[in-house]
């Protein structure tokens, strides 16, 4: 077995797109029909992916271009048995679903240097990722994004770390129960009840309704919030909420509302007072200061009043900016 390492590529990645149109496999048409469908999907998805579900070409055609092109080995993971220990090697298996990889087995000859099934064996911060979390050199061989879906499924509980899935709240109940049998923890956001805050804010009027009914959808993937016998939260949802300055009565209608709607045990509540201002607020000059104790307390009390006892709190001291990270769109396509 001596499939090329990412050096073979360069440090310059080829695009699948122009591969593909290279090989004959698709059209300049078909890529470009392919792009606008990838960028209509409210979640972010492989080119790949999105030529097979527009029915443009198969799995099987992309992995046999990509082989022919790059010159580089493909694997059949259906009955391929992987070893524990590699599986256990991987701190953060989140990250084979979100690249589509999964680690297979070790070189007889050079025990750092760990294969890895891709569905996109071009992608350079993929590898650069798997190498930092096992501390081995990344050698890819491609594979079909099917078998190595099934096959991260297979070793799950090889793992037994939870799949958390990081969003935002506005995402449609549709999308969410895409991921049915994939996640085990929602991270969620319901920001705003406000229909007038919400559009002045975030340009979503519309962002209470999708976000109670997604946070449905979780709830019902999920179920109420269970933990190991080491208070390890294994499966639930996680529901978020910003306090922000002179908004804490919205505050008070979105508590009470998750609280009409779910109770107070189907989610953790986590009441977030960190909000910190990036000195670029003209246009919003009301939010340029940190929320001051009283609005935070205020919002706190509420939900305790409400019966939201097991809530994650937090200390104002969160609201500095070395909490934030810098949003310059590094790395944003």
């Amino acid at each position: 077995m001596d499939p090329i390492g990412r050096e073979g590529f360069g440090r310059k990645r080829r695009r699948l797109g122009d591969i593909l149109v290279e090989a004959g496999v698709i059209t300049e048409e078909q890529l470009l029909q392919a792009l606008e469908y990838q960028r209509q999907q409210p979640k972010k998805i492989r080119l790949g992916l999105a030529l097979v579900q527009k029915g443009i070409t198969t799995e099987i055609a992309i992995m046999e271009a990509l082989k022919e092109q790059l010159h580089i080995e493909s694997i059949t993971l259906t009955g391929y048995e992987i070893p524990n220990d590699i599986i256990k090697m991987v701190s953060e298996p989140s990250m084979l679903k979100k690249y589509g990889m999964i680690p297979y087995a070790i070189d007889s000859e050079n025990p750092n240097r760990l294969y890895v099934a891709m569905a996109d064996p071009m992608d350079i911060v993929a590898m650069d990722d798997l190498g930092v979390v096992t501390g081995m050199e990344i050698v890819p061989a491609i594979a079909t994004n099917t078998e190595i879906m099934s096959a991260i499924d297979l070793v799950r509980d090889q793992i037994h770390i939870p799949f958390v899935a990081n969003m935002g709240g506005y995402e449609k109940p549709e999308t969410i129960q895409m991921l049915k049998g994939t996640i085990d923890i929602f991270l969620t956001d319901v920001k705003y009840q406000s229909k007038e805050i919400s559009k002045k804010y975030s340009s979503a009027p519309d962002y209470f309704g999708f976000a109670m009914d997604s946070l449905a959808e979780m709830i019902s993937l999920c179920g109420a919030p269970k933990f190991d016998e080491e208070g390890i939260m294994q499966s639930g949802v996680i529901v978020r909420h910003l306090v922000l300055p002179g908004c804490r009565k919205d505050s008070f209608e979105v508590l009470k509302s998750l609280a009409e709607r779910f109770g107070t045990e189907q989610f953790i509540l986590s009441l977030m007072s960190q909000f910190t201002p990036n000195g670029q607020l003209e246009d919003y000059p009301e939010l340029n200061r940190r929320i001051t104790s009283l609005e935070y307390h205020s919002v706190v009390d509420m939900a305790l009043e409400l019966g939201f006892e097991s809530a994650y709190m937090q200390q104002k001291s969160s609201a500095k900016e070395e909490y934030t990270p810098p949003f310059d769109l590094t790395g944003v396509v």
